[in-house]
């Protein structure tokens, strides 16, 4: 092969390079892809297509320490209807609003 064609959500981009990486996308948005090899004598055929969703977006967190505790709080994500927070390697709690 000396390109490839990809076709990323219905539209065609070719590369000549083995890897690619589609930027920019929404987060938690599903796309669609698949490849096919070329060279002078033509093109292969197309890859099974497969589908991945990016990832949501991370929460920027803020904590304020008591003498015997520490508040939790962040900004709601869009499509999250959870949040697991995590203490010293552990997952310590599932919550549903943006504070711990």
């Amino acid at each position: 092969a000396t390109g490839y064609d990809l076709e990323i959500d219905g539209t065609l981009v070719s590369t000549t390079a083995a890897a690619y990486t589609k930027s920019g996308l929404a987060a938690n948005t599903n796309h669609t892809f698949r490849i096919r090899s070329k060279n002078a004598a033509g093109v292969g055929t197309w890859s099974e297509l497969i589908n991945g969703t990016t990832q949501l977006n991370t929460p920027v967190l803020k904590a304020t320490s008591e003498e015997t505790a520490i508040n939790l709080t962040w900004a709601e994500i869009a499509d999250a209807t959870k949040y697991e927070v995590e203490a010293d390697g552990a997952v310590v709690a599932t919550v549903n609003e943006p504070s711990y």
